[in-house]
């Protein structure tokens, strides 16, 4: 048992577990749009999130160049950005722009980790909406997950898919990540800098818990209301709203709780856990 723990907590270390959640909400949009699997993406927004998790939480390659890379697990994220950068000529041409904005969204995260001298990019962080800014970040992370696990998927087929739906379910999938991603900013309230001014920093720990439930709420609204306008793949919007609303008592419970599996087992494992149920039930897994 003890092995089996320790497998997990080095799986979600690494950031693969995470990351399997983003390529699996791609393909559970595919079957909320009522589309074929589309495995080619889901390969390529998993080792990008492989990619970009590993990099911005390990920056030892941002901060120190390629000296960082031998003898160290740091070739693992030049691996998985290898590719991706493969998998990103084999999905479909018209995926292509959507993942170019999804990129440009992802540097403005990215930008101040690099801690250059260069004159401009200092300047660029100053004005950027970048890590160091809490709501910023927040902001950044809610459209960047949503983008590229709902636009992706929506520009591979988009016949038939109509606009209300796919703004929709755009706006529920950046408020569900939004609820599940407050509560890290509590966690680390106490050891960010305050220049950072995260949510919990700003409006206090209550407030912030507030917003997490509205958030988590209006997801599930919008994924009930879903269910009733789209009876064929009713189900999988189902199973999201009652992934929001489960999220809810373990977002409450944040505050107690201290850093480790709770947030990075428990509440990015809804990421990986309500997809999956979807799949289960389609038939594939």
């Amino acid at each position: 048992m003890r092995q089996a723990g320790r497998l997990f907590q080095r799986l979600v270390s690494s950031q693969f577990f995470i990351s399997s959640g983003a390529g699996l909400l791609c393909l559970h949009t595919n079957l909320q749009f009522g589309q074929g699997l589309d495995y080619t993406l889901a390969s390529f927004v998993f080792l990008s999130t492989l990619f970009c998790y590993r990099l911005f939480n390990q920056n030892h390659v941002l901060q120190y160049g390629w000296k960082a890379i031998a003898g160290s697990p740091e070739i693992l994220t030049i691996i998985a950005g290898l590719l991706a950068g493969l998998f990103y000529f084999l999905v479909e041409p018209g995926q292509r722009l959507y993942i170019l904005l999804s990129l440009l969204l992802t540097s403005l995260y990215a930008l101040p980790l690099l801690q250059s001298r260069n004159r401009t990019i200092r300047k660029a962080e100053k004005l950027l909406p970048g890590r160091q800014k809490g709501f910023a970040k927040l902001l950044l992370i809610c459209v960047v997950w949503s983008w590229s696990t709902v636009a992706l998927p929506y520009a591979g087929n988009p016949g038939g898919i109509s606009i209300f739906l796919f703004a929709a379910l755009l706006a529920a999938r950046a408020l569900f990540i939004a609820g599940i991603t407050i509560p890290f900013d509590i966690r680390d309230r106490l050891l960010d800098h305050p220049y950072m001014n995260t949510l919990p920093q700003r409006i206090g720990v209550r407030k912030s818990l507030g917003i997490a439930v509205l958030a988590l709420l209006t997801a599930s609204g919008i994924f009930a209301i879903l269910v009733f306008l789209h009876p064929i793949p009713a189900i999988f919007f189902a199973v999201e709203a009652v992934g929001a609303i489960a999220a809810i008592p373990l977002v409450l419970a944040s505050p107690q709780q201290p850093a480790g599996l709770f947030f990075t087992g428990l509440l990015d494992g809804l990421l990986v856990l309500v997809p999956l149920i979807g799949l289960i039930l389609a038939g594939i897994c």
